[in-house]
């Protein structure tokens, strides 16, 4: 999948897609999830090439989703070393269980902080 907003393309591996989309039907779809994306960045647009999925610490509800496992932290520190620096985190994801998802006051404030953040990190490596 292929994203543009503001002259940034966000590419989405099919296999984070897929990943992300069981949470989106059937019994799962009934509390929200989450986890984190990893990938890396190319110049102002960003590559996902993997995704951590719910895991047994996370808090899930109807109306929210906590990241609380360690397992996250694990994968992206895995990731890392494995990609010798060349994927790390890019972001988190996670659904709302509604019939038109629409984006919390949090998620725009979350959306805001990580965008800001790609900007301090791309200006680092001009």
């Amino acid at each position: 999948m292929i994203f543009l907003t503001k002259g940034r393309l966000v590419t989405v591996a099919e296999g984070v897609a897929q990943a992300i989309s069981r949470y989106t039907t059937g019994s799962e779809a009934d509390r929200e999830a989450g986890g984190i994306l990893l990938g890396s960045y190319r110049g102002p647009h960003i590559q996902v090439v993997r995704c951590t999925v719910p895991m047994p610490g996370d808090r899930r509800s109807r109306f929210g989703f906590v990241r609380r496992d360690r397992g996250h932290q694990l994968a992206a520190e895995g990731e890392w070393l494995e990609s010798a620096g060349a994927v790390s985190f890019v972001g988190e994801w996670h659904t709302h269980p509604e019939r038109h998802p629409t984006p919390s006051w949090v998620d725009r404030r979350s959306w805001r902080k990580q965008m800001e953040s790609m900007t301090r990190i791309r200006w680092c490596f001009l």
